[in-house]
């Protein structure tokens, strides 16, 4: 991202610094500011509230819970989706723990919907927001594809 504000050049690096240029007179001068500067001076100048340890400790809280809800929803629906399109239905009648697992899947759901809002972590008191995250689940009642048996690694749950 490029912007100029008269006799100031402002460029995004690739190494997310920001470039301030300077360019009065014939002559140009150049500073690079990390963002963490950049947020520094803009609580400075009150433009931005600066965040407490406790407001900190508690987006870090929120951020891990929504980690772990959304390896949960993941699990729920897998375990859904295979009860529902692999199930022995000549043998035994697996419909009420069909039908709760499905339940379960669109409760998770609904609990998962406003994740995008928590962001993602918190770092040296300052809140990293994902952007452009998507949540790739597909809720059980809109499965029809084959289902397979998880791997190691999707068993694995974030920390």
């Amino acid at each position: 991202m490029n912007t100029e504000v008269p006799q100031l050049k402002i460029e995004v690096l690739a190494n997310g610094c920001i470039r301030l240029e300077n360019t009065d007179c014939g002559e140009s001068y150049a500073v690079d500011i990390h963002p963490m500067h950049l947020r520094y001076m803009a609580e400075q100048a009150g433009l931005v509230r600066q965040m407490s340890a406790p407001e900190a400790d508690s987006l870090r809280t929120a951020a891990k819970c929504k980690r772990r809800l959304l390896v949960l929803q993941k699990r729920i629906d897998h375990l859904a989706s295979f009860l529902c399109l692999h199930s022995d239905s000549q043998h035994a009648d697996l419909s009420y723990e069909q039908d709760y697992a499905t339940a379960t899947a669109d409760i998770c759901e609904e609990f998962c919907a406003d994740l995008d809002e928590v962001p993602e972590a918190v770092e040296d008191g300052h809140v990293t927001q994902s952007h452009g995250a998507s949540r790739e689940v597909t809720p059980v009642s809109r499965v029809t594809g084959d289902v397979t048996k998880p791997t190691a690694t999707q068993l694995e749950i974030a920390a």
